[in-house]
């Protein structure tokens, strides 16, 4: 379900029954990344105009593949050839293996990949508190209130430009509300809290140009028992 995000609320209470302030752990956005083992990324080293070069490497060799396969248009074939060892040698000359480095990026983008949505094990089950700026994600048709939505420690509906980049999974938590809160400002920066769970979920979201973004979230927060969300604007 896509959201407009053009609808904006200027005022914020909503009316909890309180977590015990004495069990809640403040948390800041780097304690939800997972702890995983250093690896040495070689594709980090390279320039910009190193790794334009790389991608068309790899580009160029997987066409001239294609073509060897095709059994056709040899010619061609032949000056792409020329041009591939070429460009191989010129980023020798940087100190740049191609090949070596190619081997490397399936491993590098399962390590990135596992980086970015991976939720951190640390504080899984625990009352925890985060701060962040709210993307609503769904309403309630009774109320007209916010009873779904994303806490990022970002702002992303405050785009610029063609700029819609969101935060990896792993620093976005999912919440849902049992009754919507129905005056929430999003811009401004609001305290959440509730007991951390490992969930992933995704949604399209509507920004502010019409830009409809992808958000995904490795993290849920939910109420402890008998007890609801808690969620206090800070700005």
């Amino acid at each position: 379900m896509n959201v407009s995000i053009y609808r904006c609320f200027m005022v914020f209470c909503l009316l909890v029954t309180p977590l015990q302030a004495a069990e809640l752990k403040p948390l800041n956005w780097s304690q939800l990344l997972p702890t995983l083992a250093p690896v040495d990324d070689p594709f980090e080293r390279l320039s910009q105009s190193q790794l334009d070069d790389l991608g068309y490497y790899a580009g160029l060799k997987n066409d001239i593949q294609i073509t060897r396969a095709a059994e056709s248009d040899h010619h061609s074939l032949a000056e792409r050839e020329a041009e591939l060892q070429g460009l191989a040698a010129a980023l020798a000359q940087q100190g740049v293996d191609v090949e070596a480095i190619l081997r490397q990026r399936q491993p590098i983008i399962e390590y990135r990949m596992a980086k970015a949505i991976q939720p951190s094990q640390q504080h899984l089950g625990e009352p925890v508190q985060l701060s962040g700026y709210i993307v609503p994600l769904k309403y309630s048709s009774e109320q007209q209130g916010v009873t779904r939505l994303f806490l990022l420690p970002v702002n992303p509906l405050a785009s610029i430009g063609h700029d819609h980049s969101v935060p990896q999974p792993n620093q976005v938590v999912m919440i849902e509300l049992e009754q919507g809160a129905s005056a929430i400002d999003f811009q401004r920066r609001y305290s959440v809290s509730g007991v951390l769970q490992a969930q992933f979920y995704r949604q399209q979201v509507t920004m502010p140009d019409g830009h409809k973004q992808l958000i995904e979230s490795s993290y849920r927060l939910q109420p402890a028992a008998s007890q609801q969300l808690v969620i206090t604007r800070l700005d």
